[in-house]
This record gives C-alpha cells, sequence and structure tokens, in this order.
C-alpha cells in the first residue's frame, strides 16, 4: 500500500472518528466507514486514470481546500490524488442532465469496489463540480456523509430550502433522501463517503420539488 494511501486513510479515519463526536445526523455511519476502512487486510486496486474535462478545475479547488479549514485532510487528499481514477456516472449523461454539466464534474473512488483501497460495503470518494452549475435532485439507497473541502455553495435536501454552506461544512444525506448543489463563483470539491451499497449508483430525483433555486 502506497504511503499517500496509508496517509490519506488515517487521517480520514481519525478525522471522522473526531467528527462523529460532534455529528448531529450520522455520528454511527461515520464511526462505521472508519472502522471498516482502518482495516489492514483491504487491498489496494490499480484503476485506470483518464483524463476528464473537470480536472482542469483540481489545481485551484485543491489550493483553496489547502487554505482552508480542514488542511490535513485537503493535504493528504491533494498527495493522494495522482493515483486516483476520475470518472462521471453512468446513469448521468447531458440529454437527460443539467446542461453542460457533464463537462464540469467528476468523481473519484478512492475506497469501494473499483476503488484505489478494494471494499464491497462501503464507499469513499471525492467530487468535484464546476462553477455556477446545478447538480440536480438525486438520490442513492446507501446514506451519505459530506464534508466541503473548498467552494462555498447551496445545497438542498428534501424537506428543507436551500442552505449556504462553506468549506467545512458536514452535510448528511438519508437512504433515498433527494438532494442536490448549486454552486456558485468557485469550483467545489468534496469528500462524499457511503454507508450502504456501493454498487447502486445514484439516480435522478425526478418527482423531487426542490423550492425555487437561489438567486
Amino acid at each position: 500500500m502506497t504511503d499517500a494511501l496509508t496517509d490519506f486513510r488515517n487521517t480520514l479515519c481519525a478525522f471522522y472518528m473526531k467528527e462523529s463526536q460532534r455529528a448531529a445526523e450520522g455520528a454511527p455511519a461515520l464511526q462505521a466507514i472508519a472502522k471498516r476502512l482502518s482495516d489492514p487486510s483491504l487491498a489496494r486496486g490499480n484503476p485506470t486514470r483518464r483524463t476528464l474535462p473537470a480536472m482542469a478545475l483540481l489545481a485551484e479547488a485543491l489550493r483553496e481546500a489547502k487554505a482552508g479549514p480542514l488542511p490535513a485532510l485537503a493535504s493528504a487528499f491533494a498527495t493522494l490524488e495522482p493515483e486516483l481514477a476520475w470518472a462521471r456516472n453512468s446513469n448521468y449523461a447531458d440529454e437527460t442532465f443539467a446542461p453542460g454539466l457533464m463537462a464540469s464534474y467528476a468523481y473519484c473512488i478512492i475506497a469501494g469496489p473499483t476503488g484505489l483501497l478494494q471494499v464491497d460495503d462501503i464507499l469513499v470518494s471525492a467530487i468535484v463540480i464546476g462553477p455556477e452549475c446545478l447538480y440536480p435532485a438525486h438520490a442513492h439507497e446507501a446514506e451519505e456523509c459530506y464534508h466541503l473541502l473548498a467552494g462555498p455553495s447551496y445545497w438542498w435536501r428534501e424537506g428543507e430550502d436551500w442552505v449556504w454552506r462553506k468549506p467545512g461544512d458536514y452535510l448528511h444525506h438519508r437512504s433515498w433522501q433527494p438532494h442536490a448543489t448549486l454552486t456558485r463563483s468557485t469550483a467545489l470539491l468534496a469528500l462524499a463517503s457511503w454507508h450502504g451499497d456501493p454498487k447502486k449508483l445514484s439516480d435522478f430525483a425526478r418527482d423531487a420539488k426542490l423550492p425555487a433555486l437561489p438567486s
């Protein structure tokens, strides 16, 4: 296992255990993800790296993240990033997704069935979304824990209004709870972990009723 992967794994596990002590929602999920991630028997994968347009946003987003409120986590991720494979959800397409977003977003799986760290019952990933983009309402079976590293942005989840979030903020989504994101002037970079079946991809929540978009 590479030093970068070991460092990131140790940093994230310690962070999640600390976060679980103050998280109002999803504390058991954070603890379970950290426990599973710390298993020394997990094997290293070898995902194929390819270039996607949204990866051009990473350099600036990482600079912001390392200067933000979670510098240790951001630095550990930045060191690991050259080994990660970025992708886009196969359930999404330009003709059904928000116009232009397919070229402005990407995610990588750090730990998961196809990740750098091989595990089949959780998912640890990162996502980047370009400025002035709406990531439409979507949902998935797994419970989700987000930590925003860069890019102040609006977030919505079913039953609430849009909420302005800043780097360092923690967000939690219940199983099948529709949620959406609206970026503003800078690119968003966040860590997202799933507690639940990572093989069931997210899909559009076409019946979700979002409030009016923030002006």
